[in-house]
């Protein structure tokens, strides 16, 4: 017995010999564990590289000071090396130090961006610019990453901009801000900001065609909008142009103070049905919701539940869709529910639906918190999921006819009216507010601009492109614990198992040592 131990002794430390002595850098071997295999290259990465006639150039441009400050950095540098590896060797790596290799002066002429860094030396703090942006070369085009700081997108980032470089893909985003309170400065700069790294991001106007070079187009809101803006988007649609729907059936302006009204007649709305959706006049309200800071009778400020601006739970969403795969949360405000109208050749799916404690407000509209709560209790209230989201595809039917094309847009020079449209996708959102910036104060913080880009994403690229994207998101609300019943139930979990459960467990595991060793002692 006493010999077997010492051969297996003998055994281990040669074992542990024989691994200091080899090189393990030269093997490379990963193991991915996170449940989305973040760091695993995707197909779809190998495939566009693979179409590549000419070797790429990727150079990653690192300050050290960085890489100290920040280890996150040594991670997207081993991805980087990772990458071009799993790619083909079709890339080839440089990582650079600028300022130990004299290029600092050429980062400003490459659009990579400077960070400020405090650094500590001995006594004293200074502070440094360092960076961590990537330059990619393809033949005789080249883009850059100017920040690059997240591992957990470095692939999309990647692929992406591959794509653009390879295949000469470029995706051009036209918003039509159809209520005329709002502007693009004033109440859009988050869903510019987030959706300018997909491509080019510009305001259209209301009384022009949209248009061909336009992509994706996003339609936030249709008070404004009459019969010759809606004709435009309709033979934009007809002509293949994807577009996101973001409609009002009710008219909510908290700036003018003046209560909600419903949206009767409107040419935007008209729309719809043609394809295959409709859009019900009233507002869904959810006990799953926002807090919200409304102004007091003293003048201050009181924290409120508002129900009219529903937050979205992750088992509500479309788990086979890319858009709402890896759902990262929603805050809808002031929503209307959407129904699906069978038309042959069209696919409908319901890719969000609000709680199944969830009602419509119908006739008498307020914006009133109390008014809305009680809103539950007026009678034929039913509560139920309302499907708030739909994805659309196949070819749609025109919402006009050759005879009832606007006048404006008939006769010598007008475009040819197009009655079908080849193999196309939308999105519907039922509301426009939740593409403002008053997504800021909702507690998804800016999650409604990553829905609203992978939403574009969809529209506009391969799905397995958008599956990179959004492999990464998770919704991190606590919106299930706004039921009284869950966060009881969660509280009583939580108070067992730590001042029940685990002192139990230590105290059995006691008695049970005490009573071996007392056995043996016995024996003995």
């Amino acid at each position: 017995m006493q010999k077997n131990r010492e051969r297996l002794s003998f055994i281990f430390v040669l074992g542990i010999f024989a691994v200091l002595i080899l090189d393990l850098s030269l093997f490379s071997f990963q193991i991915d564990l996170t449940s989305t295999g973040m760091y695993t290259i995707s197909p779809v990465s190998k495939k566009i590289v693979a179409e590549a006639k000419a070797d790429i150039y990727l150079t990653y441009y690192l300050s050290k000071k960085l890489k100290t400050y920040e280890p996150v950095t040594q991670t997207i540098s081993d991805f980087v090396q990772e990458y071009a590896s799993a790619t083909g060797g079709r890339i080839k790596v440089r990582i650079v130090d600028p300022q130990a290799a004299g290029e600092v002066n050429d980062m400003e002429r490459l659009g990579i961006q400077g960070i400020p860094l405090q650094v500590s030396d001995q006594s004293q703090v200074t502070q440094a610019i360092v960076y961590s942006g990537i330059e990619l070369s393809y033949m005789d085009k080249h883009v850059v990453l100017p920040l690059v700081s997240q591992p957990e997108t470095i692939e999309y980032d990647l692929t992406s901009k591959l794509d653009q470089l390879i295949n000469n893909r470029s995706v051009t985003i036209g918003l039509l801000i159809g209520d005329p309170s709002r502007s693009l400065d004033r109440d859009y700069r988050l869903i510019q900001k987030q959706l300018s790294s997909l491509g080019t991001f510009k305001s259209l106007p209301l009384d022009q065609p949209i248009p061909s070079s336009v992509n994706v187009l996003i339609v936030a809101g249709n008070k404004a909008m009459d019969d010759n803006t809606a004709y435009f988007i309709d033979q934009y649609v007809m002509n293949g142009g994807k577009v996101l729907f973001a409609m009002d059936s009710v008219a909510v302006d908290i700036s003018a103070n003046n209560p909600p009204f419903a949206l009767t007649k409107n040419p935007g709305l008209a729309l719809l049905p043609a394809y295959g959706v409709s859009e019900d006049t009233a507002l869904v309200l959810d006990a799953y919701n926002n807090i919200v800071q409304f102004n007091s009778p003293d003048g201050g400020g009181i924290l409120k539940r508002y129900p009219e601006w529903p937050q979205i739970l992750s088992q509500n969403t479309n788990k086979t869709n890319p858009v709402t795969s890896h759902f990262s949360g929603l805050s809808l405000l002031w929503p209307s529910p959407l129904e699906e109208i069978s038309k042959p050749g069209i696919k409908e799916a319901v890719l969000v639906s609000t709680s199944d404690k969830s009602w419509l407000m119908k006739g008498h509209f307020t914006i009133d918190p109390d008014e809305a709560y009680m809103s539950a209790r007026d009678p034929g209230v039913v509560m139920k999921n309302y499907p708030v989201v739909l994805a659309l595809s196949g070819r749609f039917s025109s919402a006009y006819t050759a005879k009832t094309v606007p006048k404006a847009e008939q006769g010598t020079g007008a475009a040819p009216f197009q009655s079908l449209s080849p193999d196309n996708r939308m999105i519907v959102v039922g509301g426009s507010t939740w593409l403002t910036d008053l997504m800021r104060i909702s507690q998804n913080g800016t999650a409604n601009a990553q829905f609203a880009e992978a939403a574009v994403s969809w529209l506009a690229q391969d799905d397995s492109l958008l599956q990179i994207k959004t492999r990464t998101y998770r919704d991190r609300s606590l919106t299930k614990l706004q039921d009284d019943a869950t966060r009881n139930a969660a509280a009583f979990w939580l108070t067992f198992v730590n001042i029940v459960l685990i002192p139990l467990i230590i105290l059995i595991v006691g008695i049970v040592r005490y009573l071996r060793r007392r056995s043996r002692e016995l024996k003995n």
